[in-house]
């Protein structure tokens, strides 16, 4: 996971949240995909459909299923991180199996199924 920044308030009436990146441009990212969240030290995917700048160096993030001010400020404060693969310039294209260590299980049929404790097996 790549530290990319936290969250600043909701923006206008459509869920858009200001981001706050350490050391990324809006252009370094995917047009869309998936950034995780720090929620109370969980690491939670979410869908981005849009990642744009606005004047004066405002970004602004639009997520899925975020679709007024009132929801997305739950979020406001929260650390962003970018799984691998996430970059444009595919910088961060390496990562193994213990990088999943951490992350939150989610499946769409039954809901959250915990947290990735360790991995066990071999890998060939």
């Amino acid at each position: 996971m790549h530290p990319l920044g936290r969250l600043g308030s909701p923006w206008g009436h459509l869920g858009h949240l200001k981001i706050h990146f350490d050391s990324l441009e809006p252009s370094d990212l995917e047009p869309q995909g998936t950034l995780f969240l720090d929620i109370q030290g969980q690491r939670v995917p979410f869908r981005y459909t849009e990642v744009r700048e606005r004047a004066r160096g405002v970004v602004l993030v639009k997520f899925e299923d975020v679709e007024d001010p009132e929801a997305a400020s739950v979020f406001t404060g929260c650390a962003v991180l970018a799984p691998p693969g996430m970059l444009a310039d595919m910088s961060d294209d390496t990562w193994g199996p213990d990088d999943l260590v951490g992350m939150l299980v989610h499946d769409q049929e039954h809901g959250e199924l915990g947290e990735v404790l360790r991995m066990e097996g071999n890998a060939k």
